[in-house]
């Protein structure tokens, strides 16, 4: 993978996600673990053509020409399900992965949706969307230069694969990077960038309307650097449980208790949802890989170029061009509006210059990400479909 990086490159400030199974309530061995590093904001800046920066052991038992990501079983298993709703295309650094069909120029992974609780797996992530069910349980998302988001299909669910963020009144998730097969302990994953995150007021956590709560991400450089990492997974009885953010401190701040959910399991996508105090998920089981070839010679491929797609007409390059443009247009003129806002409450000296420093490191990280969505948007990858 181009984006590979060795750990020692990479600053490090803190460590704290990780994975532990449990035998018994009285003992828990660590079997595997995902270490989130927070990197320097330099360490963190990408160019066209990488994606989230991440580094990874791999064990032994894995043979030298194993890909880094395997996932062409899973992405077959996910197929026909998702292909309604977007694209199946070809990208290097993972393989066959999913992008959805007409995203908002704001979209990212998990904001159109809402937050549970559950005592079974932690906080779950309610999708409003039709594809959720899957691409938000299953597998890892990705933001790679040329094409922007992208979905790398995975067969482990959990609640949701995120990174959480916590402190000076507000928590943030990411989509948690993805993860090559065959990982063994120590694997060291950069926290993902901060334009990846969404971030709210603690008191909107559990709001339904979620995506109207969310802090512009023009805040997000600075939010990055008033909240702490608090990303926690088990594996508890053979179920991922996403702990995230303290559930107590949150009913602390909002002065009431919060539900706690129990999961049941539907037997279709249309199925999932709220039904009392359970919340329906649909959680099918994905096969077990094929047994690798002892000859040595590849594997045939399973996924093939699709039929010749129809050339984009100019005028619909330039509409999704345009649309992003306006996005960031609208969010150049609120950052600079509550800057101004800022600045006019804040007494000479040296307060008002470190927050002149910080309104100057949101303008670059604005600009950065611009410059990186815009590229994004110009993309046309070639789509691909099972070969069998």
């Amino acid at each position: 993978m181009k984006n590979r990086v060795a750990s020692t490159s990479l600053p490090l400030v803190c460590l704290t996600a990780f994975f532990v199974t449990g035998c018994s309530h009285q003992s828990r061995e660590v079997v595997v673990r995902e270490r989130v590093m927070v990197a320097e904001p330099a360490s963190l800046r990408q160019g066209p053509g990488d994606a989230v920066m991440m580094s990874e052991t791999r064990s032994t038992t894995v043979s030298p020409g194993t890909p880094a990501f395997d996932s062409e079983e899973d992405a077959a298993f996910f197929y026909k399900d998702l292909e309604p709703y977007g694209a199946w295309i070809e990208v290097e650094e993972y393989g066959p992965c999913w992008q959805p069909r007409d995203l908002a120029p704001d979209w990212r992974p998990y904001t159109v949706g809402h937050w549970d609780f559950t005592d079974d797996a932690g906080w779950l992530w309610m999708s409003d969307e039709p594809f959720g069910w899957c691409c938000f349980h299953y597998g890892r998302w990705a933001f790679t230069g040329r094409f922007g988001w992208c979905w790398v299909p995975g067969r482990d669910w959990a609640a949701a694969w995120v990174v959480w963020r916590h402190g000076s009144g507000h928590i943030g998730w990411a989509p948690m990077p993805p993860v090559g097969v065959g990982v063994s302990v120590g694997v060291e994953i950069a926290e993902p960038p901060h334009w990846a995150f969404s971030f709210v007021e603690e008191k909107y956590i559990l709001d339904v309307h979620l995506r109207e709560r969310i802090v512009p991400v023009t805040r997000n450089v600075t939010l990055i650097k008033m909240t702490q990492n608090i990303t926690r997974y088990e594996v508890v009885n053979g179920r991922v449980v996403n702990h995230g953010v303290d559930v107590r401190v949150i009913e602390r701040k909002i002065g009431r208790p919060i539900p706690r959910r129990k999961l049941a399991e539907v037997a279709d996508p249309k199925s999932v949802g709220l039904r009392g105090d359970r919340v329906g998920v649909y959680r099918p089981k994905v096969p077990p890989r094929q047994a690798r070839q002892s000859s040595g010679r590849p594997r045939p491929p399973q996924f093939i170029p699709a039929a010749p797609q129809r050339a984009e007409a100019a005028p619909e390059l330039a509409a999704r061009l345009r649309a992003q443009e306006e996005y960031h247009e609208r969010l150049r003129t609120e950052m600079e509006r509550r800057h101004a806002s800022e600045l006019a409450s804040v007494p000479p000296g040296r307060a008002r210059e470190q927050l002149l420093a910080t309104h100057a490191a949101e303008r670059r990280a604005f600009e950065e990400h611009r410059v990186r969505a815009m590229e994004a948007r110009k993309s046309r990858p070639r789509q691909v479909r099972p070969a069998a």
